[in-house]
């Protein structure tokens, strides 16, 4: 990762600070949303990775306007008109709106632009935040006021980062093994406020973690101990809610500072809950178990069924014959397209006799009533 990240836009050039830079391009990159820098004229000079990963545009394709090309064509108004009254107002604004996937599938994402201050609370960059959302129309949550004036921009970039990210970012101290920091959203999390968890210290993830994930925790520093400085490593995992239940979660890891030997010293991470995810990836498993159960039930009971010398055939309420077991189709030579798909009274077995005929006509009345039939007819076989 570079130690300089150059953020351009159509007004100004500038180099962030070496610190701050460091700390926003990690979390930005670390994000599992999408992350834009742009003038107040949608001219963007910094998008992350995500984006490029999702859109499968270039960050040289992106820049400036050719970011339009990912939107729908049907949004793509409606999005900019929002943004140019942001502008105007000097005010965050909400966009819901579809993104073109690299497969060409379109998604619906919610945004959330909010306008970055100089020293004299005046607009000079747009930042802003997007994920995925199957709810168009869903509301963001609720975000942190507006940073006091008299702070520096870097500065305000990072928080910014930190307020609108709808994941828990956290700072962890590998030595101490607790958190040094931990913004807001913990708290839809796992329930706790940032400073609960602190106040857990050292016994945070042995008070928190899965017993079953602690042990993999471990592991997972070890593969941070040999990561360089632009790699993010993954984790999932779960931790026990204020509530007492279990959630999990998805971080992706990345080294934040090295000790004077080079080791890490601490990580910063990204935690987005996955349990509703799991839990539909579970109930899905489960209904695909079931369903391939439900085929060998149906292939068992079909042998059984064509074991039988007698007649069993499945009717629609009109009399229409759509499966008929193979003993009755082999005793009378027949084949399945020969009776499929004809009222039963019209097949070679019944079609012999008028009475015949009849009597099952009025059976198919009484069973459409609800209504149980048992008779005995006159079958022909060869």
């Amino acid at each position: 990762m570079a130690s300089d990240l150059e953020i351009h836009d159509a007004a100004s050039s500038s180099t962030l600070s070496c610190g701050y830079d460091r700390h926003f391009r990690t979390l930005a990159e670390s994000l599992p949303q999408i992350v834009w820098l742009a003038s107040a004229d949608c001219c963007v000079g910094y998008q992350n990775r995500r984006w490029c990963e999702y859109t499968g545009l270039s960050s040289a394709d992106s820049m400036g306007f050719g970011w339009k090309r990912a939107f729908h064509a049907d949004d793509l108004p409606e999005t900019l008109r929002r943004w140019e009254r942001a502008v105007r107002e000097g005010e965050p604004c909400e966009l819901a709106f579809r993104l073109r996937r690299s497969d060409g599938v379109y998604r619906w994402f919610q945004g959330r632009a909010e306008p970055l201050l100089d020293d004299e609370n005046r607009p000079v960059r747009w930042f802003a935040v997007c994920g995925e959302s199957d709810d168009p129309v869903r509301a963001e949550q609720s975000l942190r006021p507006a940073l006091t004036p008299g702070k520096r921009l870097d500065r305000k970039l990072l928080e910014k980062v930190l307020a609108i990210a709808p994941s828990y970012i956290y700072v962890f101290d590998i030595a101490a093994r607790r958190n040094v920091y931990g913004n807001q959203e913990a708290r839809n999390s796992i329930g706790y406020s940032a400073d609960e968890l602190a106040a857990m210290g050292s016994e945070l993830l042995s008070t928190l973690m899965h017993p079953a994930d602690l042990a993999r925790f471990d592991e997972h520093l070890a593969r941070l101990d040999s990561a360089q400085d632009d790699d993010v490593l993954e984790f999932e995992y779960r931790m026990r809610h204020k509530d007492g239940s279990w959630r999990r979660f998805r971080s992706l890891d990345a080294v934040f500072d090295r000790s004077s030997t080079g080791r890490p010293a601490s990580i910063v991470g990204v935690a987005t809950e996955i349990t509703e995810r799991k839990n539909h990836e579970q109930a899905l498993r489960r209904n695909e178990d079931r369903h391939r159960a439900l085929i060998a039930s149906e292939k068992h009971l079909r042998r059984v069924l064509d074991s039988l010398f007698i007649f069993v055939g499945v009717l629609t309420p009109d009399g229409t014959l759509i499966e008929a077991n193979k003993g009755p189709l082999e005793a009378a030579a027949l084949s399945p397209e020969d009776v499929l798909g004809k009222v039963l009274w019209d097949t070679y077995w019944f079609n012999h006799s008028p009475e015949v005929q009849d009597q099952l006509r009025a059976a198919i009345d009484r069973a459409n009533r609800g209504e149980p039939s048992r008779y005995d007819v006159d079958v022909r076989m060869a």
